[in-house]
């Protein structure tokens, strides 16, 4: 790969397929994981989910230690009910000694309980209907997508480059389905 595909025309890494921008520079703003994860629970919170849409996105109340066994534990009221984990903090390797492109990947879990709607139905096979939970579950990652990921851009906060939404991960438990999403952040922090 030439010099110019890995870095950029402008000279910023580009790794997951956000727009080039213009180099860092002193004047650059810088935020926070703290910061960005808190604007994309601002903006989960406030959009409206096209199917049931009296079931909004709701952020977990306490640090989980493990929350699918929470709403595992909870799964008659956790429908939409998510949590962001950070997963892992890297530099980039680009710095100026006052800031630093930072890439966080982290998890966005998301509980669907087993009781809801059609859900409930079984099929001629006495099988639940597993096709409308994913269904609302590949609904809501679209959603989710453009509301915070790559095609969101205009929810970032300032300073933060790219979020890349990645496919689903389904983990079935008893009474509960967990949708979790990849996601990898990339943000400029203050190195100072």
């Amino acid at each position: 790969m030439s010099l110019f595909g890995l870095r950029g025309y402008y000279g910023t890494t580009d790794l997951i397929g956000g727009p080039p921008v213009a180099g860092a520079s002193a004047s650059t703003s810088t935020t926070t994981w703290a910061a960005v994860r808190q604007q994309m629970v601002t903006v989960l919170k406030a959009l409206t989910p096209s199917s049931l849409s009296d079931e909004k996105y709701t952020v977990t109340d306490t640090e989980q230690p493990d929350f699918a066994a929470y709403a595992e534990a909870e799964d008659s009221t956790v429908l939409r009910e998510y949590e962001i984990e950070m997963i892992s903090d890297e530099l980039d390797g680009i710095s100026n000694h006052q800031l630093e492109l930072r890439i966080v990947e982290a998890d966005l879990s998301m509980a669907y309980p087993h009781h809801w709607g059609t859900y409930q139905t079984k099929d001629a096979q006495g099988q639940h209907n597993e096709r409308a939970l994913r269904a609302l579950a590949n609904e809501d990652r679209n959603i989710i997508d453009r509301a915070i990921g790559i095609r969101g851009g205009s929810n970032y906060v300032t300073a933060q480059r790219t979020c890349n939404v990645g496919p689903i991960e389904f983990d079935e438990l008893d009474g509960v389905t967990i949708m979790t999403l990849p996601l990898t952040v990339q943000f400029y922090q203050d190195a100072s």
